[in-house]
This record gives structure tokens, C-alpha cells and sequence, in this order.
């Protein structure tokens, strides 16, 4: 019995429409109908009864669903866990973040965890915020290294956390723009601008937004690719960027078109390192845990 198949049965039995599921698998509706009938003719009996355009599991189908789902689950923590063997027997630390990674400085002071411990192997993963605890805690990676909101930062879920940095939103614009003359700016200031940001695959516009919200205020938001993209866009006088401080500073380096103004009454955005107790059982994970905590202060003063 194909494993994928019964992944496939499961998707289908908890969506109930043929082609919905088969888009969220990313894989033809025809490819989907006959996989289920292949699982069907191994079986014996129907899985589905196939008289509407919503798929209902019949007798047969309902029984083998709760089965079907532990095996997927029993199957998913057996990899994750000879996943964590694996990176343990090769001196392996796996870490994920966004693209803001660079921006933040964290690439530099991982070279220097590098040059100082060449045998170890740093996997480093670039991924969606929205993906990055959900990595960590299916054992996918070590750690993560994460921005989060106040809110976020209060979940707990079994994660350890070390801070790194808290930032603020700054407005990026113009030298020769009028607002460039306001030590602060305030969201009402924003009302007309034309606004970019980096999009969702990172926590800034979620809760700029909720700022916004809380205001009552409507603002007109571009978004775009975040880093030196934004800066770029600015620069050509597509509008005014709504980034994080720290970011925000990279990107202007050397730049002097552009100026950074402080937002008033700004949310906070948390850096910081996320991993798991659980993650600490190999040699390797404790000592990187340690250079970090022992760097974190005099790196981020010195870079950031």
C-alpha cells in the first residue's frame, strides 16, 4: 500500500470535494481519482460514495480514516525523529528564518560560529514566517530565528527563547519629502501616503495593520519585496517605506537620499531564537546555544 495514497484518502476524506483536494496537494483530479481507486481495489470495498459533487465516505471509508490518520502521524514522528539522529551523528545544527536574516546581521555572526567550530555543519533554511514554528516544533529544525509580536511572544508551546533585539517601525523616505523635517511621525501623518512594505512572508505588515486598525485608520499599503527592494522603491518615488528599525538601517547605509524617521507610540517587533528543551541533547546544540548567548550583546552593539 502506497503511503502517499493514504495521505491522499485523508486529504480527500477531511476536504470532501475532489478537485479542492488536488489542488491542495498539487497534483491532477484525475491523478487523485485513481490513486483512491487503487487504494479501493487493494482493499476490497468503496472508500467513497461518489453521487454528489461532495465526496462522503461510506461505511468502509469512515472505518479506516482514524487508522489511516494514525499511521500518517506514527510515520511523520518516526522521521522527525530519525531526523534528529541523523543531525546529531553528522555535528549538523539546522536553523530556519526569513530573508530579514541578513538585514539583522545574524549571517555574520553565524560566520563566526563557523570559522570557529569547522567541523560542524550549519544547514541554514530561508522559509516564510508562517512556516517557522511549525519547523521547530515537528523537529524539522534546531532553531529558528524569528520576529515576533507581543502577542506571539507570550505563547509558550514547550519553546525556549533568547532575545536578541527589540525594534521598532521607522518611516523610510525622501530627503526633500515634507514629512523628512519631523523628528517623529505619527499614523494620521500617513493618511495620504502612498505606503510600502514587505509582504506577509514576514510579521511587519500583520502588525503595522493592527496599529492601524486600532486607530481606525484605513492606510493605503503596497506591498513588496522587503531588504534593499524597499529602499530602492523609495528612491524612485513610489512611495514611503514602513520597515523595522534595524533593517531599515542596513539598507540606507551609505545612502543619503533617504532618511529614517522614528514612528510614534511604535509596536515592538521581538528578535529573537526560538528552539526546544528537547533540542539540547547533543554536545554540538549545547556549546552553539552557548557562543550565541555569550555574542548576542557584544555582536548586535557592534553590528546592529
Amino acid at each position: 500500500m502506497e503511503l502517499q495514497y493514504l495521505r491522499e484518502f485523508v486529504a480527500l476524506a477531511e476536504n470532501g470535494n475532489y478537485l479542492e483536494t488536488a489542488a491542495d496537494l498539487f497534483i491532477s483530479q484525475s491523478s487523485l481519482s485513481k490513486h483512491i481507486i487503487t487504494l479501493e481495489k487493494e482493499l476490497g470495498y468503496p472508500l467513497f460514495e461518489r453521487t454528489t459533487r461532495k465526496v462522503k465516505l461510506t461505511m468502509g471509508g469512515s472505518m479506516l480514516l482514524p487508522y489511516a490518520q494514525n499511521i500518517l502521524q506514527q510515520w511523520a514522528s518516526y522521521m522527525e525523529a530519525y531526523a534528529r539522529t541523523t543531525r546529531a551523528k553528522k555535528n549538523m545544527i539546522s536553523i530556519a528564518s526569513t530573508m530579514q536574516l541578513t538585514l539583522y546581521n545574524v549571517t555574520d555572526l553565524l560566520a563566526v560560529y563557523k570559522r570557529q567550530n569547522l567541523d560542524v555543519t550549519l544547514n541554514v533554511e530561508i522559509e516564510p514566517h508562517s512556516h517557522l514554528k511549525k519547523l521547530l516544533l515537528q523537529h524539522k529544525v534546531d532553531f529558528i530565528w524569528i520576529g515576533e509580536s507581543e502577542e506571539e511572544k507570550k505563547e509558550e508551546n514547550g519553546i525556549e527563547r533568547i532575545s536578541f533585539l527589540i525594534d521598532p517601525f521607522v518611516v523610510l523616505l525622501p530627503k526633500k519629502h515634507p514629512l523628512a523635517s519631523c523628528t517623529t511621525i505619527n499614523l494620521n501623518q500617513l493618511a495620504n501616503q502612498e505606503l510600502l512594505m514587505q509582504d506577509n512572508s514576514s510579521v511587519e505588515q500583520g502588525v503595522f495593520l493592527k496599529m492601524c486598525h486600532e486607530h481606525k485608520l484605513d492606510l493605503k499599503i503596497t506591498s513588496v519585496p522587503g531588504g534593499k527592494v524597499l529602499s530602492d522603491f523609495v528612491k524612485q518615488g513610489f512611495g514611503l517605506a514602513i520597515m523595522l528599525k534595524t533593517p531599515a538601517i542596513n539598507v540606507k547605509a551609505h545612502d543619503t537620499s533617504t532618511v529614517l524617521r522614528e514612528i510614534y507610540d511604535s509596536p515592538l517587533i521581538h528578535v529573537n531564537l526560538l528552539y526546544l528543551k528537547e533540542t539540547l541533547h547533543t554536545p554540538v546544540a549545547k556549546d552553539f546555544l552557548s557562543f550565541l548567548k555569550k555574542k548576542r550583546e557584544i555582536f548586535f552593539v557592534e553590528h546592529c
